[in-house]
């Protein structure tokens, strides 16, 4: 569930969260200084994946290469077709 992930992720102090001003109930998110510490640390071992699986989207801007970039760094027990 992507809210309580969101929720985790706020509870351990890697983002702040804001009200919208604009609309009352959406919420802003801003990643921190912990936040961009721990993305720093992560980035050495998923950054190099990323750029291997979705790098390509550069050359192609379509929704279809996007879908397949993002369906390649899926665990295949996720994985199902679109």
């Amino acid at each position: 569930n992507l809210s309580k992930l969101v929720r985790r992720i706020i509870e351990k102090g890697y983002v702040n969260e804001y009200r919208d001003s604009k609309d009352g109930r959406g919420k802003i998110l801003k990643i921190n200084s912990r936040g961009c510490n721990i993305r720093k640390k992560m980035w050495v071992f998923y950054g190099p994946l990323i750029q291997q699986h979705v790098g390509i989207l550069s050359e192609k801007h379509d929704v279809g290469a996007v879908a397949e970039a993002l369906k390649s760094l899926m665990r295949p027990e996720f994985r199902k077709p679109l």
